[in-house]
């Protein structure tokens, strides 16, 4: 007879699973308390700067093998729009985290100066998601955790890979707390 195996759950591929260590997570957990998913902005939701960059780079590219004073300033302006646009867009990558427990959600900003918000699911009145049509296609969108504290203590994170998995998943885990409490 063989022993039972237990099934490992799945994780989207945009979730880093919780066993492996998070250089974001600066928040501490109970022991009861388990971290189901961490959730970080997605690259695919800049895809129109990082085809800009891939633009700029191209005209800085020409501009180098035309042998003119006047083409070889473009070459250093267009290489530098390019860095800086790059550069912005990765920090604006790690500026917001999402963290999702059994017990509670925990939004951190920030890279430099650090700000987290804690909700527990029993202050969560509703989750939506928000997507454009070329989000749609690549999908991304954005999440907003509504309290009952009102649009103030709302919490938002945006450009994020599957919201709508995020919500359902929130949401069960919402249901579940509320017919715990019961």
């Amino acid at each position: 007879m063989q022993p039972q195996q237990t099934q490992q759950p799945r994780y989207h591929q945009q979730y880093r699973r919780p066993s492996q260590p998070n250089p974001y997570q600066r928040t501490q957990t109970t022991p009861q308390e388990k971290v189901l998913f961490f959730v970080k902005k997605s690259r695919k939701a800049y895809l129109d700067r990082y085809i800009m960059i891939i633009l700029l780079v191209g005209l800085a590219s020409y501009s180098f093998t035309r042998k003119t004073i006047l083409m070889s300033r473009f070459f250093w302006i267009f290489l530098i729009i390019a860095a800086f646009l790059l550069i912005v867009s990765e920090i604006l990558l790690h500026t917001k985290r999402l963290i999702v427990t059994n017990r509670r959600s925990i939004l951190n900003e920030g890279i430099l100066k650090h700000h987290s918000t804690t909700i527990n699911y029993s202050l969560i009145t509703e989750i939506s998601s928000r997507q454009s049509f070329f989000q749609r296609i690549l999908n991304v969108g954005d999440l907003t955790i509504h309290t009952s504290g009102g649009k103030l203590h709302d919490l938002n994170i945006d450009r994020i890979s599957s919201p709508g998995k995020i919500k359902k998943t929130m949401e069960h885990l919402m249901s579940m707390h509320q017919a715990h409490h019961r």
